[in-house]
């Protein structure tokens, strides 16, 4: 899981760019953006949870279980 989610990011980069493109191209009225920068953005989001959610040395405290249920409402 870790390896996917390290490699995700840079997969997501330009992934959608020419269907985006194309399709703006064939509907010019109803343009539509490439979502990829906020799936990058909550893929770099999960890989902060899950690092911080796999650790176990030093073990988590309060301040840590905050951030988790931070990452969690974003």
């Amino acid at each position: 899981m870790r390896h996917v989610l390290l490699l995700l990011p840079f997969l997501l980069v330009g992934l959608l760019d020419d269907v985006v493109l194309d399709h703006n191209r064939e509907h010019p009225l109803n343009p539509v953006f490439d979502p990829s920068n906020e799936l990058i953005g909550i893929t770099m989001i999960f890989i902060e949870w899950y690092n911080l959610y796999r650790r176990r040395y030093p073990p988590k405290d309060e301040v840590d279980i905050k951030i988790l249920s931070t990452l969690a409402e974003k």
